[in-house]
């Protein structure tokens, strides 16, 4: 059964938590999205230009602004090719963990 509390059962300091909790959480959403989207443009654009840095200034007075592009090698585990390559050992590794998905109630 899902537990609901609502308002009324939480002090002025705990809706106000919640209130702006929910606020950072859409607003992190959106600018997740818009960021994938500028970061191909900006992508291309240091390609187009073959930059290691862009400056821009839009004039309001705050000075330039932009980007340091700074080449990076990671390394990690490929998960995918492990479990196909070696099936009952990563099934003896694999193991389940319970969290919570915070989604926000429209």
């Amino acid at each position: 059964m899902v537990q609901i509390v609502r308002k009324s059962k939480l002090s002025a300091k705990q809706n106000r938590l919640v209130c702006n909790a929910y606020s950072v959480k859409i607003s992190k959403s959106q600018f997740d999205k818009s960021w994938n989207l500028l970061k191909k443009e900006i992508d291309s654009l240091r390609e187009e230009l073959g930059a290691d840095q862009i400056l821009a200034d839009n004039g309001d007075g705050l000075g330039s602004r932009g980007f340091n592009f700074i080449n990076k090698e990671r390394s990690y585990f490929d998960v995918n090719k492990f479990s196909e390559e070696n099936p009952e050992l990563y099934k003896k590794y694999l193991t389940k963990k319970p969290y919570f998905e915070y989604k926000p109630i429209i």
